[in-house]
């Protein structure tokens, strides 16, 4: 039985340093049937030579050259070339890499559990240290307090880049401009979707670099993160309140 494409985006902006790190992860992966769409967003260094140079060897490797726009563009500009392409969508992002079986995990955990949403857990790469982010000992989520229970355990983290994702989810649903990306997607996407499995393997590295969007200081993204959290613990007060409701009325 032939197995479906996975369309990989990889937005990628002034990362010559790890860009090869993370490319090698990719076409080496022992899953095969890929489909990898690299977007440099106008870098200034030799990032997009290096997008070049691995198309040349790779047939599977498609780029795209365009002006820089940000994250959010990047990633869309990937979503509207591979939404005609792959049944499914996976993310990476350019200074991060990945254990050689992620795909494969992925792939497998999405079509034996049926879901919508595949997770494996990720490592968090210091320059001195390498650290494991969540933690779950396997999980699936379904039904109707989907959004809530997810909310609640905390094990589903915000990032696109360690899951792997139905195509149907991202048919009516792109990245928002100028935004803390991942966050203000997120209720989007788990509206659509109707079971999540989160295995307790873990397979995506995580690079920490001083000069990344999520180490900053203090910008825009860092109000809508806030803004993010406080409606992510409003559901999650919301989704238990409802089931300690529904366990008092059973009670009686």
């Amino acid at each position: 039985m032939k197995r479906e494409f996975i369309s990989v985006i990889v937005p990628v902006y002034n990362v010559e340093y790890y860009l090869k790190q993370c490319l090698d992860s990719i076409v080496n992966q022992t899953y095969r049937n890929l489909e990898i769409i690299l977007v440099d967003d106008g870098s200034t260094d030799s990032s997009g030579d290096i997008c070049d140079e691995y198309a040349q060897i790779d047939a599977r490797i498609k780029v795209i050259h365009k002006e820089n726009g940000g994250l959010s563009s990047a990633r869309n500009a990937g979503l509207d070339v591979c939404t005609s392409g792959g049944e499914l969508i996976a993310f990476v992002d350019s200074d991060d890499w990945l254990e050689l079986d992620m795909f494969e995990v992925l792939y497998t955990n999405l079509k034996e559990k049926n879901v919508d949403i595949a997770c494996v857990g990720y490592y968090q790469c210091y320059m001195n240290k390498i650290v494991k982010g969540n933690f779950c000992k396997g999980k699936l989520y379904s039904g109707e307090n989907l959004i809530s229970e997810i909310c609640e355990d905390g094990y589903y983290n915000l990032a696109v880049w360690n899951k792997l994702f139905k195509r149907s989810i991202f048919d009516k649903i792109r990245f928002p401009d100028n935004r803390y990306e991942d966050a203000f997607i997120f209720f989007e996407i788990l509206e659509r979707v109707s079971k999540v499995y989160i295995s307790q393997e873990t397979k995506y590295f995580y690079r920490q670099r001083k000069d990344s969007i999520m180490n900053k200081v203090f910008d825009d993204n860092v109000l809508d993160n806030i803004t993010y959290r406080e409606l992510f613990l409003e559901t999650a007060h919301k989704g238990l309140a409802a089931e300690n409701a529904r366990r008092h009325k059973r009670s009686y």
